[in-house]
């Protein structure tokens, strides 16, 4: 069965979601209490969901401001070319709210214990073969991103959520972009994997031999999609 999204009004309420999700249902969930907050710069709270947690989110108010963000209907179809190409490589979401005069919000379905790629590479309980790991999966799922032709704009490591397993995925996708220049999505690897690089550690000869990794693994991966066209 084919992923299809639709848009439903519900009150004041403009929500995009995928059909197998009840709108009512998902802001229903939103109007309980938070079960738990996690992070600041975005601040995410977490409501219960039927047998499940969803996580909240809102949009950054300057790029919202700035007209960066895609609207919810281009962004869901993006999605599903994703799905569709077998592309596993981010978080799928539940929804995105938007309500007159406040903050567009993208609901995720949450997990536990899911933390960012920067909380695990700060914690001193991992291992670096599992920092490793982590940094290595981010850099692979950039450049399947970019061999499709988009951007992410903002893929520092706050941005990647890391499974049980240990792999990365993009958690905000919102300002994803087409491009067209090759050139770009090199620029962006570079400072998203100098950025990574030194969240992984504070000595400049570990930053430079994941980043080598990291470069390469971003490389095999590249080259790879374009065998595979």
């Amino acid at each position: 069965m084919p992923l299809e999204w639709k848009t439903t009004r519900v009150g004041d309420a403009t929500v995009v979601h995928w059909k197998q999700h009840n709108p009512i249902e998902v802001l229903s969930a939103l109007e309980t209490e938070p079960i738990d907050s996690i992070g600041k710069h975005p601040r995410v709270n977490v409501h219960r969901f039927g047998p499940h947690h969803i996580a909240v989110r809102s949009f950054n108010w300057a790029d919202i401001r700035a007209g960066l963000y895609l609207p919810a209907s281009e962004l869901f179809t993006r999605l599903r070319e994703l799905v569709d190409k077998k592309k596993a490589i981010l978080e799928m979401p539940v929804a995105l709210i938007q309500r007159k005069n406040t903050n567009p919000i993208i609901v995720t379905l949450w997990k536990k214990k899911t933390r960012n790629l920067q909380e695990v590479l700060a914690d001193s309980k991992t291992t670096n073969a599992e920092k490793a790991k982590a940094c290595i999966t981010a850099s692979r799922k950039l450049a399947i991103l970019h061999s499709l032709g988009y951007l992410h704009v903002h893929p520092h490591a706050d941005n990647f959520v890391v499974s049980e397993r240990g792999e990365s995925y993009f958690a905000d996708y919102t300002l994803f972009r087409n491009f067209n220049l090759p050139g770009k999505g090199l620029l962006e690897a570079k400072r998203s994997l100098k950025h990574i690089s030194k969240k992984y550690s504070n000595n400049k000869a570990k930053q430079r031999a994941i980043a080598a990794k990291m470069t390469l693994e971003y490389a095999k991966e590249r080259l790879k999609a374009a065998v595979d066209k």
